[in-house]
């Protein structure tokens, strides 16, 4: 076996490259909703002064695994790994040898992941729900969590996604808080992208409300429109809405979009000065008031962390047809 290391490389750029590939064919790839390579390699030249160790090992023929570890604004003495992707255990082994080597010479003291270089982007691993694979949650395979923790990585925090069979119940179960914020002039308007300060409005948001999240780490305003707004471009934002007080102030936002014939609540955001439970439950029920109107009968609360308000309000929904589960993991050195 070969390890190498982009630290050692002469062409880095090329090896971005070579690293962002490793995976591309496996096999426990075919059900799963695998970024494209391109993504993985604008992410890293993205975040490229980050820093970061990439590992790369190959068997004398082909690459066969890979990881990144890199240090983090969160805390001087924690490092992330993420781009995990590997064959077997043997190989796993290697890499996260590497990883902790890594760690221990930068004198960081505690690992987690799986998180690829920041916990605004692609985090967490699978771990219930395998028989289904969206596109908009982490679907690692179930080997990548048993073999972590053999290597004694423990469950740190946990986050699920709930999925509803009817939208009925979701609407009037929120209903109530809708009327109430309407009553108190409180008003709504869609996302657009095309408008004047939109999207400083939306970055403002998102680091006003994640910096109360587990691991934050900020990011600048041009590293959130290249790694998020970019990609939003194109999007249908007819089911995501802003709150607005009697000022014309927005208060926050519910990011959701339809997948086949569900809708799913992505992201709900309130400003900490304003939050309250019908904020959150007004912003849910003008999504599901739009899904409904145009004939969709099922919803999913996507991606919450177990014990904030966030699943309280997903839990007031009903009960669940069915429930996927992640985990982010964690390793003391």
């Amino acid at each position: 076996m070969n390890i190498e290391k982009l630290s050692q490389s002469q062409k880095k750029l090329d090896f971005i490259k070579r690293f962002s590939r490793v995976g591309e064919d496996f096999k426990h790839h075919s059900k799963r909703h695998r970024p494209a390579s391109q993504y993985y390699e604008y992410l890293l030249n993205l975040f490229y002064s980050t820093p970061k160790e990439l590992i790369i090992i190959n068997d004398g023929k082909n690459d066969i695994a890979r990881v990144c570890v890199n240090q983090t604004e969160y805390s001087k003495e924690a490092a992330f790994f993420g781009f995990l992707d590997y064959l077997n255990f043997d190989t796993l082994k290697l890499l996260m040898q590497e990883v902790e080597n890594y760690c221990r010479v930068n004198h960081l003291k505690i690992l987690y992941g799986p998180i690829d270089i920041n916990v605004w982007f692609s985090n967490r691993l699978k771990i219930q729900g395998f028989n289904h694979n969206h596109h908009w949650e982490p679907n690692s395979p179930e080997f990548f969590l048993t073999d972590l923790l053999k290597l004694n990585y423990l469950l740190d925090q946990q986050y699920l996604s709930s999925f509803y069979s009817s939208i009925e119940t979701a609407y009037n179960r929120t209903l109530l808080g809708y009327q109430k914020c309407v009553e108190q002039g409180l008003h709504f308007r869609n996302l657009d992208l095309n408008r004047e300060k939109e999207v400083d409005l939306l970055y403002h948001l998102n680091t006003i409300s994640f910096s109360q999240n587990y691991l934050y780490q900020p990011i600048t305003k041009d590293e959130y429109i290249q790694s998020h707004i970019h990609f939003l471009k194109n999007t249908n934002f007819q089911y995501s809405y802003f709150i607005m007080d009697n000022d014309n102030r927005e208060l926050g936002y519910v990011y959701s979009f339809i997948d086949e014939d569900r809708l799913i609540i992505k992201s709900l955001l309130v400003d900490p000065a304003a939050r309250g439970a019908r904020i959150s439950s007004a912003l849910a029920h003008a999504s599901i008031k739009q899904a409904k109107k145009n004939g969709i009968s099922l919803i999913c609360g996507a991606c919450v962390r177990k014990g904030n308000v966030s699943q309280h309000l997903f839990d007031h929904l009903g009960t669940p047809e069915r429930v996927h589960e992640y985990a982010l993991l964690k390793k003391n050195l």
